[in-house]
């Protein structure tokens, strides 16, 4: 079994907000998201949405709102298209960072 990195490439939020596809992800297992903001006091919240508009994750359903980095260690089967959501952040900051998925 291979593990893919996505990158998250550097976005920018506007209004505490700020979205992007990923690539289309094979079918795997998503083990970890890493998402950092500039500053380390920013607080956010992240969701990871399929093409059918589920949410496959979320910080605040969760009660995991990041400060500065979010680093989660999940379990979450994954396919296809997915949108990438910051929300709720603090201050309009740069964010980057990254999902591990392990191919099945």
């Amino acid at each position: 079994m291979d593990i893919y990195v996505y990158e998250i490439t550097t976005q920018s939020a506007a209004s505490g907000t700020w979205s992007k596809n990923t690539l289309e992800i094979r079918a795997g297992i998503c083990h970890q998201i890493i998402l950092a903001s500039t500053q380390s006091s920013t607080t956010f919240d992240f969701k990871l949405i399929d093409d059918k508009s589920n949410v496959a994750y979320d910080t605040q359903r969760r009660e995991k709102t990041a400060t500065g980095v979010l680093d989660d260690e999940i379990v979450l089967p994954v396919h296809g298209i997915y949108t990438m959501r910051v929300y709720n952040a603090s201050s309009d900051d740069t964010f980057t960072g990254r999902l591990l998925v392990r191919d099945t």
